[in-house]
């Protein structure tokens, strides 16, 4: 008896890890170090993960309140995921709108641990080293990079809300099956209609240089 209610929490504890990482990779952050918090705290984590996401709230209100868009001019925001899409459509979307732009940016997207933790710092920096790469094949005089974090849609949106952006590009889907920064977050952004979006073409095969593994 004492055997099947210590075997039935231990499921109850693991289960709980499995649903809390599901539940805040959707909100952007890492699925395994929630999983491995949920399996080891069990119910104690729904606290922590609600002040988690409050405390995202509150930060984004008040970089909206201290930011302000510039008015006027075509500023267009580029994600980049290292997918051959998005490559082409950065390409394809400065090759048609940058005489009329007055700024380019091109962002990628982070989980919220990538931001903070000691592993992160990696990750950024292979981060940051895709988009100067791509900075400087791209035709225009100065081309601006930003690495964002949470999930993928909403930062984006977020930025260019913040940045003022008039368009944000992206490619027609992402990388890999599973795991996309595109695709179904291509299609989220252009269903919300928040912000105008640019989805380029279908890439041709080439070699294009790789992103961060998620």
């Amino acid at each position: 008896m004492v055997t099947d209610v210590l075997i039935g929490l231990a499921a109850a504890w693991l289960l709980t890890g499995v649903i809390t990482g599901f539940v805040m990779k959707r909100q952007g952050h890492d699925f395994f170090v929630w999983l491995a918090l949920g399996s080891v705290l069990g119910p104690l984590i729904v606290p922590l993960a609600v002040d988690n996401a409050r405390s995202i709230r509150v930060a984004k209100r008040a970089a909206r309140r201290r930011s302000g868009p510039p008015a006027g001019g075509l500023d267009l925001l580029i994600a980049l995921d290292g997918s051959p899409e998005a490559l082409t459509a950065a390409r394809t979307a400065t090759g048609m709108l940058g005489p009329g732009a007055t700024s380019v940016t091109l962002a990628t997207v982070l989980d919220f641990e990538a931001e903070t933790s000691e592993t992160g710092a990696q990750v950024r920096e292979e981060a940051q080293a895709l988009l100067d790469e791509v900075a400087s094949s791209i035709d225009f005089p100065s081309v601006d990079t930003r690495i964002l974090f949470g999930r993928p849609d909403t930062a984006l949106t977020e930025y260019a809300r913040i940045s003022g952006a008039e368009m944000i590009v992206v490619g027609p889907r992402g990388r890999g099956a599973t795991q996309t920064l595109f695709g179904s977050v291509t299609k989220n952004l252009v269903t919300a209609g928040a912000i105008p979006v640019f989805v380029g073409p279908r890439a041709v095969e080439s070699s294009p240089p790789q992103m961060v593994p998620d």
